[in-house]
């Protein structure tokens, strides 16, 4: 059995029917999911794809989370070592070069600076000590010269993965209205089908509300047509649909991205990144994972510092 993404539009009793009946089976089951209470639940072995590598937990996410940052957590201090390591073989190098060079120095010095009372065998002595110094030094380069590449290439080894994902700062201008959407039907349908009668509510700014129900009570069809009703410019609202947009409608939205003022751009780019996608990834994929897509939305909107969210699942 093969499950991509199984609890998407799912309410909270169809979850729990769905995790019931799978929890029984008794075959062999693959899953991907973002649904990490469900993936605990049912999985016993975790597949990890990233960054083009493919790597085998036990468990279920959490605990093969907590294994593959440990694994991460290793890899950095090996990293880290293995950077200090090069620093410390460059600076002997620098140094032993540095003493090479001022060998050499003395031994031209020493050829031109013969005294009156200086014996030849005196001179002779002193420069070839010098001569024999420098020599030793000359040595000690080439050594350090191959330690250095051999540090340099054990470090190369060693790909650590750059993070994606972190903490979001959303810039936040207050609504000049106090009302920002406003909402009075008779009768709300689907179709023919009458979902509510005498709907009637309306959204300040500083609200934060939550729409919930069971599938297909009129959830998505109540925020259809209060976007109908929005006050605000749709500049200034990111209405997130259910629906994923549609190929022509992504291309779309990578034209308009491109397009944005530079600093408004790199904004989203950054945003999009926080959320962890990679902005040239993103931009440069005729065909975005859904995921990515909805990342894109979102920077989008919250770069643009939307007054109004109206986020469908």
């Amino acid at each position: 059995m093969f499950l991509d993404e199984p609890t998407n539009h799912l309410d909270a009793d169809a979850v729990g029917l769905l995790v019931e009946s799978l929890r029984r089976y008794d075959g062999i089951g693959v899953v991907v999911s973002h649904d990490r209470g469900l993936l605990d639940v049912l999985t016993t072995q975790t597949v990890r794809v990233r960054a083009g590598r493919i790597a085998t937990y036990p468990g279920g996410y959490s605990a093969a989370r907590a294994q593959w940052n440990a694994d991460a957590d290793e890899l950095r201090a090996r990293a880290t070592h293995a950077s200090r390591q090069v620093e410390r073989v460059a600076a002997r190098l620098a140094r032993t070069r540095g003493q090479r060079a001022e060998a050499g120095t003395q031994i031209s010095t020493r050829a031109r600076m013969k005294g009156p009372k200086d014996s030849d065998a005196r001179t002779v002595s002193a420069k070839a000590r010098v001569v024999k110094g420098e020599r030793r030094l000359s040595k000690q380069v080439t050594l350090l010269g191959r330690e250095l590449s051999r540090a340099q290439e054990s470090r190369a080894s060693i790909v650590v993965e750059t993070e994606r994902g972190r903490s979001l700062f959303v810039d936040f201008q207050r609504a000049s209205r106090r009302v920002l959407l406003s909402v009075q039907l008779p009768v709300l349908k689907a179709g023919e089908r009458v979902l509510a009668t005498d709907v009637r509510f309306q959204i300040e700014r500083g609200s934060r509300v939550r729409l919930a129900g069971p599938n297909g009570s009129g959830k998505t069809t109540l925020l259809r047509a209060a976007m109908e009703r929005c006050r605000l410019p749709a500049a200034e609202v990111l209405y997130l649909e259910q629906e994923l947009a549609t190929p022509a409608e992504v291309q779309s939205l990578q034209e308009r991205t491109r397009e944005l003022p530079a600093a408004l751009r790199s904004r989203v780019f950054h945003l999009l990144a926080a959320l962890g996608a990679s902005p040239e990834r993103v931009m440069a994929s005729g065909q975005p994972s859904p995921g990515e897509v909805r990342k894109l939305q979102l920077a989008w909107g919250l770069g643009r510092s939307v007054k109004l969210l109206v986020l469908d699942e």
